[in-house]
């Protein structure tokens, strides 16, 4: 969050969770992790290709994820979610940076 957010911190965190509400409430069932995992999974499917791997804690976290397999952002949510995103910095480096720091675990192959 600190690198993304970077000087303006809680404020633009919090910019980003009141875009993601208002996306849900467009959907109905919606919660704003459902709109946040379906933002991932359209992701992937736009560039890579993949799948996100999802868990509960407990039963009431199970209709987002019935929900969230009929979920389908519209270009207009995915504009909004852009551009709260964009107000950050984007990550520095590749995406294998964090486990080339130093001290991290590097687990064999």
């Amino acid at each position: 969050l600190q690198s993304w957010s970077g000087p303006f911190g809680w404020s633009l965190f919090q910019d980003l969770l009141r875009t993601l509400r208002r996306v849900a409430d467009r959907h109905p069932g919606a919660s704003i992790a459902t709109v946040a995992m379906a933002w991932v999974q359209r992701r992937l499917d736009d560039t890579c290709g993949g799948g996100i791997i999802v868990g509960v804690r407990d039963t009431t976290h199970l209709a987002d994820l019935q929900t969230l397999k009929g979920l389908r952002l519209t270009d207009e949510d995915l504009r909004e979610i852009r551009e709260a995103l964009q107000r950050g910095r984007k990550p520095a480096g590749d995406v294998w940076d964090r486990e080339r720091l130093p001290g991290s675990i590097v687990y064999p192959l």
